[in-house]
């Protein structure tokens, strides 16, 4: 089976771990609605972001991926609910609420707003972009959605270090590779989802008519739901990852159900099934906290 660019592992290690801190990084913006994934090395002035969709470039970006032998839970498509996919979150401001600024200049209130969820570490504010973080957060997530990772949104600073491979048989992502996306998923499990939620709700207006500009049909808050899907439903591995080098010197799961699911699960995948583990654990909160609110009709 002839292998696509968004299922490939690349060998060379000069920025291979960028792409799964962009996947974790990803997931607190999913939780704030004001946030979404990173990295582009660049520090020149951002391309427009509503010109940006799924434009993915593993051959740079992706990190060597890894796979278990063992047996892996069966993880189908995600669909978004119905319901859900119908819907929206209610939107209403709390009296006392400051009105939301325009679009254009929303980055200064929404990092303060950052600053007071539950959890939040002033670490985490210094990874982000410098501007257009709501623009950012709809372009990632609506290229997460779709099961792959938008590589060039810009939005947090690359993750330091390499992606380390065991030098002994089978080949295996080393245990020190995997714990530098540690500080990462403490970041990410440390919110509050309820917060998370609320504030989400606070700035749709603003995300949905970033995604607006993007000229996509429906409303922005399936595409969430959609993204949350795809995320939960990373197999949690029960063995060490093993990877194998195909023909074009690149490495790929050995195992065919990992190399066939979607981009941003392999890549989730990467931060180790410890890491996993919690993470789904997280979403599945947020996700809660999300459907909770009473929907306004779309």
């Amino acid at each position: 089976m002839q292998l696509s660019d968004d299922d490939r592992i690349i060998m060379q290690p000069q920025r291979r771990s960028s792409t799964v801190t962009y996947v974790l990084l990803a997931l607190v913006a999913a939780g704030i609605g004001a946030a979404g994934y990173y990295f582009t090395q660049g520090a020149g002035k951002a391309e427009p972001l509503a010109a940006i969709k799924q434009v993915i470039n593993p051959q740079a970006d992706q990190p060597t991926q890894a796979v278990i032998t063992g047996q892996v839970a069966e993880a189908p498509a995600p669909e978004a609910d119905p319901a859900v996919a119908a819907s929206e979150p209610a939107t209403e401001q709390a009296p006392e609420a400051a009105p939301l600024p325009i679009l254009d200049n929303s980055d200064e209130g929404l990092r303060q707003a950052l600053g007071q969820l539950g959890g939040w570490q002033a670490q985490a504010l210094t990874l982000l972009a410098k501007d257009q973080l709501l623009r950012r957060f709809v372009t990632f997530v609506n290229s997460l959605a779709g099961g792959k990772v938008d590589h060039k949104t810009g939005l947090f600073t690359p993750l330091k270090g390499r992606f380390a491979v065991s030098s002994s048989m089978p080949l295996t992502e080393t245990p020190e590779s995997q714990t530098r996306y540690n500080l990462y998923v403490e970041l990410i499990t440390a919110l509050d989802p309820q917060q998370c939620a609320e504030l989400y709700r606070r700035y749709y207006p603003l995300l949905n008519k970033a995604y607006a500009e993007l000229g996509e049909k429906g409303n922005f808050h399936a595409l969430v739901i959609k993204a949350l899907q795809q995320l939960e439903a990373t197999p949690e591995l029960s063995q060490a990852p093993v990877l194998v080098p195909n023909d074009k010197g690149l490495f790929v799961y050995a195992q065919p159900q990992l190399e066939a699911l979607p981009a941003a699960q392999k890549q989730l995948l990467r931060s180790g099934w410890e890491n996993v583990s919690r993470l789904k654990v997280w979403l599945r909160q947020l996700h809660a906290a999300l459907l909770q609110a009473p929907a306004n009709p779309a």
